[in-house]
């Protein structure tokens, strides 16, 4: 048995959530991924609020009077009692009648080789608090390459709390070569508090973390600098006024993509994890795959990435090898607007799997092929 009402995709990002009904070029619903619990309970006698918990932009207007909570870190829900409260905003934000949520299938775009137990959470929590009834897991990179039309590409998605790398060759994604590491816009974030820390600017509040988005956002730069680049100080004003000044930071900090251990992270960079992933097949396919590289995720907007990609592939490649990169209108909806097209599809109808069968079966709803 099928709903004929319109699927939703729900994209969960580590740092921004991405949702809406199938049928639109980008999603209608995009929202920080964070918790807003007032600092003072003082607080609630001159706030009208139903809840004490805000999520995502309506935590904006109260920022000064809220500690910031992240309940999805590396792409994984921390606590599976966030994962309700999550659903009922989106839900709310897209106008579903709560009578009519089970009748909607949704789709999840989930990290690739997350553990099982975290979409049985899923699962479990949306059918018991709104009866959902009709699911599919679909892995993010996966629904990246869907999302540009293309069966045979290597796919580099680059996000908030995660990098991932996968390849996919007519169709069909390629198992051994899916490589994972919880390496990304975050710990650039991190990095960077700690290195304008050290140059005496304070930024340890909760929702100082969303200045220093910004900021990263706005002056970060992956472009290659050696010891003879001059680097020349910006300013940056922050929403108090205040004007800072940001120097080799802005290199420093997103540098930790491509040398992880600089930071004390045990993990290859992201140009070998991918290199890793290619090394996984014959001459033949790694000379296709070095020719069609897609680049999705948010840190591909990055100032520099894609030319510091090809500057470390090129270290580490055969000499005269053609390397190819791609990246897509809006990248870091790529897995969204995957979502989106398999969604729609006619023969995608039979991969939906209503809560009975998932209850009976014990299998997870996965997608795991493009055609």
């Amino acid at each position: 048995m099928y709903s004929n009402k319109t699927p939703i995709v729900v994209d969960i990002g580590s740092s921004i959530i991405k949702a809406g009904f199938i049928g639109t070029d980008l999603p209608s619903l995009v929202f920080p991924n964070y918790f807003g619990e007032f600092k003072y309970p003082s607080a609630l006698n001159f706030i009208r609020e139903e809840n004490e918990k805000l999520i995502g932009n309506d935590c904006k207007k109260y920022l000064g009077v809220l500690k910031l909570k992240y309940p999805v870190s590396h792409g994984l829900f921390l606590d599976k009692n966030s994962i309700g409260p999550l659903f009922k905003y989106i839900y709310k934000k897209l106008k579903i009648d709560l009578d009519e949520i089970k009748e909607h299938p949704l789709l999840i775009a989930e990290p690739m080789l997350s553990p099982e137990k975290y979409m049985e959470d899923i699962i479990n929590e949306l059918y018991a608090e709104f009866k959902t009834n009709y699911f599919l897991f679909a892995s993010q990179p996966i629904l990246s390459m869907f999302s540009t039309s293309k069966t045979t590409g290597a796919i580099l998605e680059s996000g908030g709390g995660l990098t991932q790398s996968c390849l996919i060759s007519e169709g069909y994604s390629i198992p051994g070569t899916y490589k994972r590491i919880n390496l990304g816009g975050k710990e650039i974030t991190e990095n960077l508090q700690m290195l304008l820390c050290k140059k005496g600017y304070n930024f340890n509040k909760s929702d100082n973390f969303l200045v220093l988005n910004s900021i990263k956002e706005e002056v970060c730069d992956l472009n290659v600098v050696d010891k003879n680049t001059k680097i020349e100080n910006v300013n940056y004003k922050l929403p108090d006024d205040t004007i800072i000044e940001i120097g080799e930071e802005r290199y420093l900090a997103p540098n930790i993509l491509f040398n992880p251990l600089l930071n004390e992270f045990e993990y290859p960079g992201i140009h070998e994890i991918l290199f890793d992933s290619i090394s996984k097949t014959n001459v033949e396919l790694k000379l296709k795959f070095y020719n069609s590289i897609i680049l999705t995720g948010g840190n591909t907007k990055m100032k520099g990435y894609k030319e510091r990609l090809n500057h470390e592939m090129k270290k580490i490649t055969p000499k005269n090898l053609k390397i190819r990169l791609h990246t897509p209108n809006n990248p870091e909806f790529s897995p969204w607007i995957g979502g989106n097209i398999i969604s729609s599809m006619e023969n995608t109808k039979k991969m939906w799997v209503s809560y009975k069968e998932y209850y009976e079966s014990g299998r997870i709803p996965r997608f795991s092929t493009i055609v």
